[in-house]
């Protein structure tokens, strides 16, 4: 179905709007048929560069970076069914 193929991404830009740091921003990912729905995901503050190089390959995709490679390579473990 078209949800099976959809992935809707929210994130909030600074984990902490009052200091202005990219700590523990969070983000939500609903639909898609690759991801494991309702569970809550620590990662451990891994580079977001690896949380799109998994929605990319969840996508179809197969590269290994997005955006800055120096900051993170390759997709975050766990997260794709």
């Amino acid at each position: 179905s078209l949800l099976d193929s959809t992935i809707v991404v929210w994130c909030k830009e600074l984990g902490d709007g009052r200091l202005h740091d990219c700590k523990s921003v969070p983000w939500v990912l609903a639909g898609g048929k690759s991801f494991s729905l309702g569970r809550y995901v620590d990662f451990g503050g891994a580079p977001h560069q690896k949380l799109l190089v998994s929605i990319c390959q969840a996508m179809g995709l197969d590269n290994q970076t997005f955006g800055d490679a120096s900051k993170g390579t390759g997709p975050l473990d766990g997260l794709i069914v």
